[in-house]
């Protein structure tokens, strides 16, 4: 017996199983010969063509076992092309001329062949092995028997290993190695794997690294140790790659859905700061697809360099636009906030693309942003740019100036810094923390019993909040959270300004007295229907109880058309609340500064969110601050909270609710909202103590004055977006073309010859840019018998759309109640044969967004993915991500 560890003989016997496996054998007993090399040659049965074509090849199922074989000599193949492969295959000259074909025996390969199809023609079939990825035995055979290929050299012979490589011997154990059984993947299921693992990293801000993590690898590997072998990539660099396909991929649906779109496509833009400090561009677009639907998508997180200035926001945005080949014609408005930037970059792409249009037309200001405005001038008192416009005017400007200095004397010690100082100061210390939340839980001492009465607590675990800089309305929350806390913060601060070592008693300045708690008592009423509002508008899908009862299946509703009325509703809101505290007409001493002369009947307005409000306060329960103990708070039946705080009243909804109105013991609704109330959880709990405002009886005279001041700096503040309403025909043509409004609200409550230049405006408005664009006219449907009209039959025909007046017939149809008209777009999607042109127009201006916010969502998801830990990320990295993070959660329906 031989030595089996001899070389020699490894070696030869390596050279002969390499050579036979690469020359065929001929089993066609007619030609065969003794030492012939032939692998498959079979005449008869049929052919592979022949059962390919009863293969379904269009769907390829997920499991070996479930896929049609192809029997050859009674075994199993499958194509090769049907089966994952980590390597990308090279192309062979052998390949036009045969196909691959891979042998199964259960879920397992048993090696890879190549198939002669001039000879599966014949009815004949020749196989040859494709040992080691060679494919010298196929290339031969065409040579040889089809007179194929002569001269040509075989690449993946050639290139499949390196140099040093091939001139290696090699032994009978490579070969083994070589040909030993491998599982047998389905492409479908590599796939699968890749696009979940790839949804798993780009949704949870997973690194790309994590696929390199042995852990992670053993974790995976008890499933199926040899399916994760050859599928889980060995670096994020891979991980990358695929990311990188993936944008490019979504980004070219999006790019074709926004090209089969016939309408106006409007951006959004705004800048952002990211962890790493890069200065991000984040542009979003909104528009109304093929389907006649409003739709919103992200376009670009792009790096701006340099200077945030419009002349270097401008061309990013050409840039991004040239990307998706939006093109000037197709390009629609603008909406951000107010920044000198951005109407710089605005003014930049209007002369860039049309030099015919007037930047203002195009320029939509966010509308959440001027309520922000509204309510941080009302906090903070600065007008300068109010100050600036009355130049012109010195008695009104100096009476105004008069305002501000008395607001800037006043806010140190008042009821705002106080209760911003209170916050900090109890936040500061871990231990003021546990001693409040002491009070907060209702423990307190038999000394503290007898002194303060024992009460019911409902605000276990709550703490006082903290406002920051940034958003106004974390200050309004904050004070929410202090009325709700009000009991134990009287008590915390009356037993803390005991305390025996004088340096852990709260300063003097940060108590806060009775009449500070008027004041922000005040300030909620003041500045609710700001909050309301800015989640009204924000919002871009209602709850799930809306939807299912209305069978919206986007969720998407535009509110662009309330955008202009929502200003003067809050401008008639603060004037009310200013003469609630007024003492007289005037306000403060000197010239009267009046606001433009309008009268608007808020109680009567088909205003969406101000038909019930008025001038009273939210119908919530009532307590009179700073009252001594506190009730148990009764739970109310309604709207989860997560809702409660972008509650409106619209007309013909009920009072106070955002429910439509259906009947909701027929609906199944109240299970619905109780399921939604459960899942928001016992953690967030809203202000159950809402304060009445106090008279101006109760208010001392400084804070009463401070009052007035506050209300009228939001006033002026508001008012000068006010102003600015006329500067774009797309905010009142917005109302106009919603059936629920159309021009009413405009007549009833503007003045008339402002109302009279709206009205007309749009109609300019509409024969210059939509009367002449031709539609076609609805067939006439032609009867087989003639009409009793005979010759008169044209009395029965509708005009055609070139002689109607489609906006004098629109303007006398009858306003719709608002129920009626839930989505506006599916309003006109049923009416565009009566109004071709006026459809047209609206499915543009409908769509254009109210606000920038869907910016705001996209640095969340930004902020987000780069966390602590992964600060080395690129910005083109970060694009990518963030792009399809957010392509994934609001796909294009």
């Amino acid at each position: 017996m031989s030595d089996i560890n001899d070389t020699s003989s490894l070696v030869a016997l390596s050279e002969a199983v390499t050579e036979t496996a690469s020359q065929p054998l001929t089993l066609n007993t007619r030609s065969a010969a003794a030492g012939s090399t032939a692998f498959a040659t079979f005449r008869g049965g049929r052919s592979v063509s022949d059962q390919l074509r009863d293969i379904d090849t269009n769907e390829i199922p997920t499991e070996v076992s479930l896929m049609s074989k192809i029997k050859i000599q009674r075994e199993d193949y499958v194509p090769t092309e049907w089966l994952h492969r980590k390597k990308r295959a090279r192309k062979s000259p052998i390949d036009p001329y045969g196909r691959r074909l891979t042998k199964v025996v259960g879920n397992r390969e048993k090696g890879d062949f190549w198939l002669c199809d001039q000879c599966d023609k014949k009815k004949e079939i020749s196989l040859y092995a494709l040992v080691n990825s060679g494919t010298n035995g196929a290339l031969r055979h065409l040579r040889k028997d089809h007179n194929l290929l002569v001269g040509e050299v075989d690449s993946e012979a050639t290139e499949s290993e390196p140099p040093r490589r091939r001139q290696r011997q090699r032994t009978v154990l490579d070969l083994q190695r070589k040909a030993a059984e491998r599982l047998a993947i389905p492409k479908p299921e590599a796939e699968l794997f890749k696009e979940l693992l790839l949804r798993w990293i780009v949704d949870a801000d997973v690194p790309f690294s994590a696929v390199e993590h042995p852990d992670f690898r053993k974790l995976l590997g008890l499933s199926n140790e040899e399916l994760v072998d050859e599928l889980l990539p060995r670096s994020g660099v891979t991980i990358r790659s695929w990311l990188e396909a993936e944008y490019r991929s979504q980004k070219e649906l999006l790019r074709s859905q926004l090209t089969t779109s016939m309408y106006k496509k409007h951006l959004t833009f705004d800048l952002w700061t990211s962890p790493q400090k890069y200065a991000l561009l984040g542009v979003a677009v909104h528009f109304t697809d093929a389907l006649k639907r409003p739709e919103t998508s992200l376009l670009a997180l792009r790096r701006l360099c340099g200077q945030h200035s419009g002349e270097n926001i401008g061309p990013t945005l050409r840039e991004v636009l040239s990307e998706y080949e939006i093109s000037a014609e197709e390009l629609g408005y603008f909406t951000c906030d107010s920044a000198d930037a951005n109407d710089s970059a605005v003014n930049e792409i209007i002369a860039a693309l049309l030099p015919d249009v007037q930047p203002q037309e195009r320029r939509i200001r966010c509308t959440n942003h001027i309520y922000n405005l509204g309510a941080t001038s009302y906090l903070e008192g600065k007008l300068k740019d109010v100050l600036k416009s009355f130049e012109s005017q010195p008695a009104e400007q100096a009476a105004l100036q008069k305002v501000l200095n008395f607001l800037e004397e006043w806010r140190p010690t008042g009821a705002f810094v106080r209760i911003h100082n209170f916050q900090g100061w109890v936040r500061r210390s871990s231990q003021r923390r546990e001693g409040f939340l002491q009070y907060a839980q209702g423990k307190l001492s038999d000394e503290e019993v007898d002194e303060f009465v024992e009460v019911l607590w409902e605000v276990s675990q709550l703490m006082i909040l903290q406002d920051n800089d940034t958003r106004w309305n974390s200050f309004f929350t904050a004070i929410e959270r202090a009325f709700r806390l009000k009991d134990p913060i009287e008590i915390y601060t009356t037993v803390i300004s005991r305390h025996a070592d004088k340096t852990k008693r709260i300063p003097d300045e940060y108590l806060l007295s009775q009449d500070d708690w008027h004041v922000l008592a005040i300030t909620l009423a003041v500045l609710l229907p700001f909050k309301k509002l800015t989640k009204y508008f924000e919002g871009r899908f209602f709850s799930r109880l809306l939807l299912r009862l209305t069978n919206n299946l986007t969720g998407r509703v535009p509110r662009f058309a309330e955008a202009a009325a929502s200003l003067f509703y809050l401008v008639d809101h603060l004037r009310k609340q200013l003469a609630e505290y007024s003492d007289s007409d005037r306000v403060f001493p000197g010239p009267e500064i009046e606001g433009p002369e309008r009268e608007i009947r808020v109680g009567d307005a088909p205003l969406r969110f101000a038909a019930a409000h008025g001038s009273s306060p939210p119908s919530s329960p009532p307590v009179s601050p700073p009252a001594a103990q506190s009730q148990r708070p009764q739970r109310s039946v309604g709207l989860p909270h997560k809702y409660q705080d972008s509650v409106v009243d619209l007309p013909g909804w009920p009072v106070g609710s955002i429910n439509p109105p259906v009947a909701l013991e027929d609906s199944g609704a109240e299970e619905i909202l109780e399921q939604e109330d459960e899942e928001e959880g016992s953690q967030r709990q809203r202000c159950e103590k809402w304060p009445n405002p106090p008279s101006k009886t109760e208010i001392a005279d400084v804070n009463l004055r401070a009052v007035r001041g506050c209300i009228t700096c939001a006033i002026y503040k508001l008012e000068k977006y006010v102003t600015l309403l006329e500067d774009s025909p797309a905010y009142w043509t917005a109302m106009i073309l919603h059936p629920a409004f159309k021009d009413k609200w405009i007549r009833e409550y503007l003045p008339g010859e402002q109302a009279k230049r709206i009205v007309d405006s749009f109609k300019q408005f509409f024969d210059r840019d939509y009367n002449k664009v031709l539609t076609q006219p609805t067939p006439i449907q032609t009867k087989t018998k003639s009409s009793h009209l005979g010759a008169h039959s044209y009395l029965a025909q509708r005009p055609s759309p070139a002689n109607r007046d489609e906006v004098k017939e629109y303007l006398e149809e009858p306003i719709y109640e608002d129920e009626e008209v839930e989505d506006p777009f599916e309003w006109w999607r049923q009416r565009e044969k009566d109004f071709p042109r006026l459809a047209r127009m609206a499915y543009d201006l409908l769509s254009i967004p109210s606000t920038a916010c869907e910016c705001e969502r996209v640095f969340s998801l930004a902020k987000l993915l780069v966390g602590t830990q992964r600060h080395s990320l690129q910005d083109l990295t970060m694009e990518m991500l963030t792009c399809v993070k957010f392509w994934r959660r609001n796909p294009l329906i």
